[in-house]
């Protein structure tokens, strides 16, 4: 359930599992809470402001539902405006995913958290665009910031000590997420 409170602007998104392998593995429920991105030492989000949302897929209702032959691979959220949030899948997270913010418009914003457990690059693209990657050990270096929800749509840090990609997610655009294999010398 959902306490709504005037001065908070709640928004749906769509994240959509587009693996190759997205019928036969299911990488949900998701959650999605607001937080920093930050996970306690059994690998679960740490949700600092409490609010917690277990996104799942549609629902099968029985064996002749044509939902019952594969997984489901579409995930529907709300999120508030100018928040943080970690979005973590109950399994390893897909190579390929996209997501699109639903009704939102263009001057509102999130900044959506995801840790990856293996040491693969994180690659982002904004309506068919690839973005440049950020990243660094540790916090940014220089005086930059982490990506926050008032930045441009795309804004991406990628954290190789805690494995944690954040990116700035604005309505109007469509994002594409993938990895990519390296070679670390």
């Amino acid at each position: 359930a959902y306490m709504c409170d005037a001065s908070i602007k709640f928004y749906q998104f769509a994240l959509e599992n587009i693996d190759s392998n997205a019928a036969e593995r299911r990488i949900g429920p998701a959650t999605v809470c607001e937080g920093s991105g930050m996970d306690n030492q059994y690998g679960r989000p740490i949700c600092e402001q409490g609010r917690v949302d277990i996104v799942s897929g549609m629902c099968p209702r029985g064996v002749k539902d044509p939902f019952a032959q594969g997984r489901p691979g579409r995930f529907f959220g709300i999120v508030a405006s100018d928040r943080n949030y970690t979005l973590a899948f109950s399994s390893t997270n897909p190579n390929k995913m996209k997501l699109w913010p639903i009704g939102v418009p263009e001057s509102e914003g999130w900044v959506f958290s995801l840790r990856y457990r293996d040491p693969r690059r994180v690659v982002i693209k904004v309506d068919g665009q690839q973005m440049r990657a950020d990243w660094g050990f540790g916090p940014p270096a220089g005086g930059a910031s982490l990506p926050g929800p008032n930045d441009a749509a795309g804004t991406n840090y990628f954290d190789r000590d805690t494995r944690v990609f954040r990116v700035t997610i604005r309505g109007g655009h469509e994002y594409e997420f993938f990895t990519e294999n390296v070679v670390q010398v």
